[in-house]
């Protein structure tokens, strides 16, 4: 009996060394992630899984960046003899690592072209005999990152275990043309980038992770244990991340099935990373854009108390009127009843002739600021020079503390928009429309800025889209508050600019010679001469002018930041001491 059980176990065993022994050779496992197409320059960031141990012994990385660039290039040259024009059409883009920040590897597309051209033929026209536009302009470039084996030790924490590796992706315009002295050129430009890696592996001699005694493979393919995030191992077998919606599914599921987004690639779902405040709110913290208190200009603002308790509807508010130039303040202290609501004309009550921004919060009897969610603001802006005037509400921000607790936490004498002391600030902010600057539409820009201080000036990204989805992108530099025409922000704002780019020739609908587009800002950089500050926190309110009328409105905004502060005045922001 027993000679023949060894005997018929043989072959079986023979079976199986051979059935898995073919497993023994490598095999591969690739992840994939793609940045959308956006205008040059951008920086985003790109999550890829990491190495699973679980799946065997790991023998090779390939990283791979496959980089697209399209868009158009015009020029003119103005100048009165034949020239040779070099166009060189080309960006840079660059993949860091995230634990010193070099270069993991780049790609750059490219196009070229020369050409020889006339004296100018008297038409700026970016064509004729003199210039030239080439549309529909599109490159391609792939470069690899192979690290060597045995990995170091940087290379092993960033491509091995759980989790993901998250990536900065910068994208970075370097399009020039040359070959005149006086030569005029336009270029408008977008990349994307389609990251991915590929771990080659040796797989254990039998795969049976759970120990259901099915291979996983077959496991997976038969549906009888679930790998809802396609890496190969059943999900029995592996630490799922989080549930932070709580559907009873791991968001790396959710993520990998679609039910979630993660547009801004930094492996956590957009719907939890993303927090949205309703400015819309009675709050403890209002901010009224601008005031302007120069001769022939007239601002009311108005603060309105809606509690109607007969015992805690008493208020104090203290005002601080931000001056532009200087950043510094003036302080006015109101008290106001139930149901109470003060308008005041702002030179009347600041007692000066400049302008900038007001903000105010509610304060205790001691003048320590409290939680007291209840104020609601508008204001008036009337220009008597030009009879021009909007209205608009204030921005809010509601105190996190319980009524009437204290809501300076750090003790510091700065309202911290951080959310703990009070509602994070806007990341994004959207302007839905803009119209084509030019005769009979003049509109003006507010920013004001709230990281850094009175010592910092701020930088902020606009991606500016005409009516043809096309994105334009410009920067703007301002110190604590400017208010400043579309035209000064950025040339594409101007009609003509705008009907010259490829524009929809239905839209305004029913006003043919109107252009309109929407913007996009973001912030940048805010940096004294100590301190520099990456995505700093602003405001941004367009006022639009045409046809004799003035009209403004709280913009959109998309998820926050905590790094906002009202208002520290030393040269190292919230950090001075």
């Amino acid at each position: 009996m027993h000679r023949l059980r060894r005997n018929a176990f043989l072959p079986a065993l023979a079976f199986a060394a051979s059935l898995f022994g073919s497993q023994a050779r490598a095999d591969v496992v690739t992840h994939t992630t793609t940045l959308p197409l956006l205008a040059t320059n951008w920086q985003q960031v790109a999550s890829l899984p990491r190495f699973n141990t679980a799946l065997g012994t790991l023998e090779g990385i390939n990283v791979t960046i496959n980089g697209h660039l399209e868009g158009t290039a015009k020029y003119e040259s103005m100048d009165t003899q034949p020239a040779t024009i070099s166009i060189n059409f080309t960006a840079n883009l660059a993949v860091k690592r995230p634990d010193n920040n070099a270069v993991l590897l780049s790609s750059s597309p490219v196009f070229t072209r020369t050409d020889n051209v006339t004296a100018f033929d008297g038409v700026l026209d970016f064509g004729g005999t003199s210039g030239a536009t080439y549309n529909a302009i599109s490159s391609n470039s792939t470069s690899q990152f192979v690290p060597t084996f045995p990995l170091s030790t940087a290379n092993q924490a960033l491509f091995v275990g759980a989790g993901n590796a998250v990536f900065t992706v910068i994208a970075t315009g370097q399009t020039q043309a040359n070959g005149a002295g006086n030569l005029v050129s336009s270029f408008s430009q977008k990349a994307s980038v389609v990251l991915t890696v590929t771990y080659t592996y040796t797989p254990p001699f039998i795969q049976d992770c759970n120990g259901n005694g099915i291979v996983d493979s077959i496991d997976i393919a038969n549906h009888t244990s679930p790998d809802c995030n396609a890496n190969g191992i059943p999900d029995s077998c592996e630490q799922l991340g989080n549930d932070c919606n709580d559907n009873h599914i791991p968001d790396e599921c959710d993520l990998a099935s679609g039910v979630m987004t993660d547009l801004d690639h930094d492996g956590l779902p957009d719907q939890c990373n993303c927090v949205r405040v309703d400015r819309r709110k009675p709050a403890s913290l209002l901010l009224w854009p601008e005031f302007d208190n120069r001769p022939g200009q007239v601002t009311l603002i108005t603060l309105t108390n809606m509690n109607r308790h007969y015992q805690l509807g008493f208020v104090r508010v203290e005002f601080r009127y931000i001056d532009e130039s200087s950043c510094l303040e003036t302080n006015r202290t109101a008290l106001l009843s139930p149901d109470d609501t003060l308008t005041v004309h702002t030179r009347a009550h600041q007692g000066g002739t400049n302008r900038g921004y007001v903000y105010a919060y509610a304060v205790d009897a001691n003048g320590s600021p409290i939680s007291y969610n209840f104020l609601m603001g508008n204001e008036i802006v009337l220009d008597g020079l030009k009879a021009l005037d909007y209205d608009m509400n204030a921005f809010t921000w509601r105190a996190v503390p319980n009524m009437l607790q204290p809501t300076d936490l750090d003790s510091d004498g700065i309202r911290d928009l951080n959310g703990y002391e009070y509602e994070p600030s806007p990341d994004v902010i959207l302007i839905p429309r803009f119209l084509g600057q030019g005769a009979g539409t003049q509109g003006q820009m507010i920013f004001v800025a709230l990281t850094g201080g009175a010592n910092f000036n701020t930088i902020v990204n606009l991606q500016i889209f005409n009516d043809n989805e096309d994105p334009f992108s410009a920067q703007y530099s301002f110190h604590c508050w400017s208010k400043v025409p579309l035209l000064s922000v950025s040339g594409m704002f101007s009609n003509s600019m705008l009907h010259a780019s490829d524009d929809a020739l239905d839209e305004v609908l029913g006003d043919p010679n109107t252009e309109s587009g929407w913007i996009r800002l973001d912030g940048s950089l805010a940096q004294s001469p100590n301190v520099q500050i990456q995505d700093p926190a602003f405001l941004a309110v367009l006022i639009e002018s045409r046809g004799g009328f003035q009209s403004a409105d709280l913009p959109f905004e998309l998820c926050t930041q905590t790094n906002g502060d009202l208002l520290p005045l030393g040269p190292l922001g919230d950090t001075s001491p």
